[in-house]
């Protein structure tokens, strides 16, 4: 007769990513409250592209090569956005991987770094409805990035501006109900 005894692993304590990305999870399961344009609870939820306007000038007076430029006109955006502590969190899925940024208004600058691997300090800050962010770097021009959301008869539009050396490009997104699809999956 052969005995096995099993023992269950005593308790993981989890990493520091590992309670982060719990904590996230459990914020998007949370009801998604919106708010009234121009806080940042009105920006919550899943968004889906509709159009883009000036994307392939704006990306060649960044210095982007034509074959980068094609594909990334040819990428639809569907990012996902969430309040925590007073910061706004912009997640979006793209073709080199997921991008998180978090925009905290009026708050102290912050170092970070852009998908071109930029270092830059952005700030944030309320004109009017509008959320807007200045990425300063040594390197290159300041990148300012707008967003707002404006009434359209399909339901909320945010409105995305971001400027380059006097150049823009603009995207319109409507918001995706939960009921549209899958819009608490991205962690």
């Amino acid at each position: 007769i052969c005995a096995i005894r099993f023992e269950r692993p005593p308790p993981r304590t989890p990493t520091l990513e590992e309670g982060e990305a719990s904590r996230r999870r459990a914020l998007l399961r949370k009801p998604q409250v919106r708010g009234k344009p121009g806080t940042l609870e009105s920006f919550r939820g899943r968004w889906v592209h509709k159009r883009t306007e000036g994307m392939d000038e704006y990306l060649t007076a960044f210095g982007v090569g034509l074959l980068r430029r094609k594909a990334a006109t040819a990428f639809v955006p569907q990012p996902q956005y969430f309040v925590d502590r007073s910061r706004l969190c912009v997640s979006m899925t793209t073709p080199i991987g997921t991008r998180i940024e978090w925009l905290h208004p009026n708050g102290p600058p912050e170092r970070d770094y852009d998908p071109q691997g930029h270092s830059f300090v952005k700030t944030v800050h309320w004109e009017g409805p509008k959320l807007v962010s200045t990425f300063r770097s040594e390197a290159i021009a300041d990148v300012v990035t707008s967003r707002w959301i404006e009434d359209a008869a399909d339901g909320p539009m945010l409105v995305q501006e971001t400027a380059f050396e006097g150049v823009s490009f603009t995207r319109w997104f409507l918001r995706m109900e939960e009921s549209d699809g899958e819009a608490n999956t991205l962690w």
